[in-house]
Formats: C-alpha cells, structure tokens, sequence
C-alpha cells in the first residue's frame, strides 16, 4: 500500500480522535465532572499476596524460559529480533501469559466484583465503549508521545530513538509469514487479555483496601502499567500511564473487563497494522 495513503488514513484517525477528545471533554465539562467520574475503585478482589505471588510466578517463569532458549541458541540469537530463537522466546512468553491470565480468570471470578456476565448481558456497549476509547486515545498518546519524545531529547540529545524488537520482528521474521502470525497474537489477543487481567483486575482491586481513598490505586496501577512498558523507552512513560487512566475508567464505568480488553486490542492493532502496511513508517 502506499506509504501516502496509510499517512492519510493514519492522520485522519489521530484527527478524529483528537476532534472526539476534544467533544468528550467538552460534554463531561456541561454534566459536570463529578457525575461523569465512576467511583473510584472496586472495594472487593485479589490481594496483595495474590497480585505478588502473580508477578514473581510471571518472572520465574519467563526466567526459566529464558535461560533454556539461551542455552539452546545462544544469547546473541535471542536478542536478535526476528531471529528463530526470537521467535521461540516469546512463544514461550505467550505461553507463560496465558496460563497465568486462566489463574487470573478464575480468581477474579471468586469476587463479587467482578461480574464477568456483563460481556454476555451487553456486549454492543462493551464493545462498542472499547472501540471508542481506543480511537480517542490512539491521538491522545500520540500527542503526549510526540512531547514526551521531545523532552526527552531536550534532556539527552545523545540518545538514539529506540526501535521495539516486536515491531523490528514484524518487518523481517525469520519464520516468515508464521512468525508475523505468532507476534501479531500475542499483541492484539494475548497480550490484551493477560494484561487487562492483572492491570484493571488483579492489582487494581489488591490496591483498594490499602488506601482510605481509591484514587492511589487508581494512579499506581495506572503509573506501574506505564513502567512497565516502557522500561527501555522513557519517553512512553506519560502516554502509557495516560492510556492506563482511561482504560480503568473503562473498567469502573461499566464493571467490566471486556471494554478494556477491545481498547487495549484496538491500541495494539493500529501498531501492528501501521508497521504491516508501510513498515518505513514504524520506529518505535
């Protein structure tokens, strides 16, 4: 396709969304804010123990992954993005997420709290609420990336603008078109699901009850779900953490996962699409 026209088609989404930013804002200033805010966090879920015991498990996992793949190829074959051994790394990363995000399912699905009937009772709204917030925020993190990336270059103009090896993996895989099938999975369906689980559930609702107020869990899970993605880029810090707000409104305004989910698939899939239809647009 022509890198033109995906330009066009891409600045006319950021352009939407910044006009249906710019309308939500507007509407939630003429009801009045305090009637458009849901409450500020679920009081029953997970604790603590459980949201730990979830993350240490992820990493022990993930660094038993990582030490059979090294062993087997070598650690300069698994830093190579696109390589086999790449390959062979995050299908295990895959693999480690989707059991973890069954265990999370059902622990959540022991707390009041957590109705996972609604996808099933509304899913035109659900779906539909996740869509729309995808498509607001595509232009919100693309605003608040474009600033952060200038501050942090402002801060450390020696530094070079880092690629993501997922994206670097889709351009050049060297399991061909299996491998842009694998990567492209685990971005829009696994990685949605896995982190939606923990993020809005698991640790969302473990934070509650250590605060008098919701408003800290809120802003922690929101903050730890922009470190965590943005450990070797600082510059994705603000517009993750931003992103990680409106996804737990999504999930306390409708008491749901599932909106969530499709927002985080959504966000996911824009990327991934960029990077297949014109992957000179893509450097991070």
């Amino acid at each position: 396709m022509s890198t033109d026209v995906v330009q066009g088609v891409r600045y006319g989404l950021i352009g939407g969304g910044g006009l249906a930013a710019v309308a939500l804002a507007l509407l939630a200033w003429r009801r009045g804010l305090r009637s458009v805010l849901p409450r500020a966090a679920p009081a029953a879920g997970p604790t603590l123990l459980h949201a730990s015991a979830l993350m240490l498990a992820f990493f022990l996992l993930l660094q038993f992954a990582v030490q059979l793949v090294v062993a087997g190829y070598g650690a300069k074959a698994v830093s190579q993005a696109g390589s086999h051994a790449f390959h062979v790394l995050h299908a295990c990363d895959a693999g480690v997420k989707i059991g973890l995000s069954v265990v999370m399912a059902m622990m959540l699905h022991r707390h009041s709290g957590f109705n996972f009937e609604r996808l099933r009772q509304s899913p035109v709204v659900l779906i539909g609420a996740g869509l729309l917030g995808g498509f607001v925020m595509t232009s919100v993190v693309e605003a608040l990336l474009w600033i952060s990336q200038h501050l942090v270059q402002l801060w450390r103009p020696d530094v070079p603008h880092p690629d993501h090896p997922i994206l670097i993996a889709l351009k050049s895989s060297a399991w061909g078109r299996w491998g842009v099938v694998q990567l492209v999975l685990a971005a829009v369906v696994v990685a949605p699901i896995a982190e939606e689980l923990f993020f809005r559930g698991v640790l969302l609702s473990a934070l509650r009850p250590c605060f008098h107020s919701g408003w800290p869990a809120v802003l922690i899970s929101s903050l730890a779900f922009g470190f965590v993605h943005a450990a070797a880029q600082p510059q994705a810090v603000l517009p993750l953490t931003a992103m990680g707000l409106a996804l737990v409104y999504l999930r306390l305004r409708y008491a749901s996962l599932a909106p969530c989910m499709v927002l985080h698939a959504y966000f996911n899939a824009q990327n991934v699409a960029l990077v297949l239809l014109c992957p000179d647009l893509v450097r991070s």
